[in-house]
């Protein structure tokens, strides 16, 4: 399996989600993005995402 920016990114912010207990959907609101877009970058479905949506 090749590593990708994308699997990067999913495990520094599962990392860091757990770090802090949040959930999936606590850390969807706390950022203003939907559930199913953040679980789609932390499942590595959607494409690398883009440096508007991680900032």
């Amino acid at each position: 399996m090749r590593i990708t920016l994308s699997i990067l990114i999913a495990k520094r912010i599962n990392q860091l989600r757990k770090s802090r207990n949040l959930s999936v959907n606590k850390l969807a609101t706390m950022s203003g993005l939907s559930y199913s877009t953040l679980n789609s970058i932390l499942r590595c479905k959607s494409k690398s995402p883009t440096l508007g949506t991680l900032i």
